[in-house]
């Protein structure tokens, strides 16, 4: 986006074909408009339907969306996650500004820093359209910002650093990224108490561990089920010489976020040998924050009645015959229909015998991929039936069910 299109899109008579079009297809809109500015209000019609619920503020205020800040930036949801307070916080990547709108209702005073200019000026312009006064939005880079920063520290600083690299690839490595926060961590707690670093979903927990022996707090957070972000949190109010960090998991589920944190001891779910598997009428598989934190042992006992529950691996799934308390546990009921050992043969007869002819596959613990067990049982994606696969005690077991209501 060039500064051309930002005042194109500022204007009132730009503003107003917006806000006339707005539930109109993006190319109809384009083929009606034939002039040189349809192709520019047309993207813009399209990036802020499609912000409706990614960033519902953003959509509402009609704001400018331009598409690569939009396809980089947090959802609102996610941004939500990271309920840090305190009187002033610097986010040294502002992007499209979705973490420090959300910020700004919990500090007194947000700075925010963009390198780029014309994103800059379109953030500011943002959130003026959200009355968002106490946001700064300053163009600079953020190597230069903290370099000549003179003042009181931060109680947060805050960084969701580029995760491409000269040739667009993808990176997920702190080193790779853009600022190069490792680098620049020395001088940040010199300026910042607290100071959250977002990662891709793609860093481990572990590693994340051991390359940051010093991190207070490592966050995964989920949305519906999708890993969005890990958080890495430095404290310098709690500097750790050793020992490990807390890990805990928010997980966006029914509308509300559930927050867990994991304990210094595992919660035991009994695992013994069990030969007659048909035993169990339910299999739960937990928001996928939990296998990203590694959190299954740690799940807290309230939800699962251990005398009718196992637990089939660290990185399976639950069986069980009682699911009173897990409903608002952030997880994947199945009802289990049928049990088998897994040999796809004898499946796929019972398949056919059934009438199934399309079948969702799960597998976690598991040799084979989806695609491949697919192939073997030679049945299409689709449909309500579910096949879920895992290990259990050495032996490869195979659950035909429906998703419990």
């Amino acid at each position: 986006m060039t500064i051309t299109d930002l005042d194109l899109l500022k204007s009132a008579e730009g503003q107003r074909l917006i806000a006339e079009n707005l539930a109109t297809a993006p190319s109809v809109f384009a083929l009606k408009n034939r002039h040189k500015s349809a192709a520019i209000l047309a993207t813009q019609i399209k990036y802020l339907q499609r912000s409706r619920s990614k960033l519902p503020s953003f959509y509402v205020a009609k704001a400018i969306i331009p598409p690569l800040a939009f396809e980089q930036c947090s959802s609102e949801r996610a941004a939500s996650a990271k309920d840090f307070s305190g009187k002033t916080c610097l986010d040294l990547t502002c992007g499209l500004g979705v973490d420090s709108l959300h910020f700004s209702k919990n500090f007194q005073q947000v700075t925010s820093i963009e390198r780029n200019n014309v994103l800059a000026e379109t953030v500011r312009y943002n959130f003026e359209l959200m009355n968002s006064a106490n946001i700064e939005v300053i163009n600079d880079s953020a190597e230069s910002f903290v370099h000549n920063y003179v003042g009181e520290p931060f109680d947060l600083i805050y960084i969701d650093p580029a995760r491409r690299d000269g040739g667009g690839k993808k990176v997920f490595l702190p080193e790779d990224c853009a600022p190069n926060f490792v680098e620049l961590l020395p001088v940040l707690r010199k300026i910042g108490k607290k100071i959250v670093i977002k990662m891709s979903p793609l860093y481990d927990v572990d590693a994340a561990a051991r390359q940051f022996p010093d991190v207070s707090e490592i966050g995964v957070i989920s949305v519906d089920n999708e890993c969005k972000e890990l958080l890495l949190v430095f404290d310098n109010g709690a500097l750790k010489e050793s020992g490990s960090p807390t890990i805990f998991i928010k997980c966006f589920y029914k509308n509300q976020f559930f927050i867990f944190s994991k304990n210094t001891e595992k919660s035991v779910y009994p695992n013994e040998k069990i030969n007659e598997m048909t035993v169990f009428s339910y299999i739960i598989e937990p928001d996928v924050a939990f296998y990203k934190a590694r959190f299954l042992e740690f799940t807290p006992p309230q939800y699962f009645d251990k005398k009718t529950t196992c637990l089939t691996a660290s990185n399976g799934f639950f069986l069980s015959n009682n699911i009173d308390n897990i409903h608002d546990f952030p997880s994947r009921i199945f009802t289990i229909e049928a049990t088998f050992t897994y040999q796809p043969k004898k499946i796929s007869a019972f398949l056919k015998a059934q009438k199934i002819t399309a079948l969702n596959v799960v597998q976690r613990n598991f040799p084979f991929s989806a695609a491949d067990i697919r192939t073997a049982l030679k049945v299409p994606e689709g449909g309500d039936w579910f096949l879920i696969c895992t290990v259990f005690q050495g032996e490869k077991w195979a659950w035909l069910a429906k998703k419990h209501s």
